[in-house]
């Protein structure tokens, strides 16, 4: 259905992350980030969490919506507010259930 992916190379860029009380920002260098607010519900002490999500590996996300998400390269360009957010602690290897294998470029 798809056709090979071609490698296009890498690239570096300066990673900040900053975790706040209420809210969350991921800065890729120039290319863009994204800051989302978490969602609280009736206790205003906790934000909403959802467990037990098949689509990725996190055992439990912190639920939240976007202030904004950004991000320009050569190849891309995402510019969008309003979005489902959602935070949580993972740990990935190519071993793990569900990763895809590492191989070279094509």
């Amino acid at each position: 259905r798809y056709t090979d992916p071609k490698f296009l190379g890498f690239e570096f860029v300066e990673i900040e992350q900053v975790i706040a009380p209420k809210s969350a920002r991921l800065r890729f260098g120039e290319r863009g980030g994204f800051e989302a607010h978490y969602i609280f519900g009736r206790n205003p002490g906790e934000p909403i969490t959802v467990k037990n999500i098949v689509s990725w590996p996190i055992v439990e996300a912190i639920k939240g919506r976007t202030v904004y998400l950004r991000y320009k390269d050569r190849f891309n360009e995402l510019d969008y507010q309003n979005t489902n957010a959602n935070q949580g602690s993972f740990n990935l290897t190519d071993r793990d259930s569900g990763a895809q294998p590492m191989s070279a470029p094509r």
